[in-house]
């Protein structure tokens, strides 16, 4: 998947890989090591906050700074 990503970004000026859900599995961390940045989708009144702190902290385990929400 690296060798993949890293032909994508010679060829393309963005490259955007969506993955399942970062708090269900390690997809999201995996790849997230291998990006520029990665950005979590939540729904306000919707997303349980505890599934938020999770996957924060999920990428805080791995030492990955670079997430956004919206």
């Amino acid at each position: 998947m690296e060798k993949l990503i890293k032909s994508l970004r010679k060829a393309y000026d963005l490259v955007i890989i969506d993955t399942p859900a970062c708090s269900s599995v390690s997809d999201a961390h995996v790849l997230g090591q291998m990006s520029d940045q990665t950005i979590c989708a939540v729904r306000w009144n919707k997303t349980p906050q505890e599934a938020i702190k999770s996957a924060l902290k999920r990428f805080e385990d791995i030492e990955y700074k670079n997430i956004s929400f919206v």
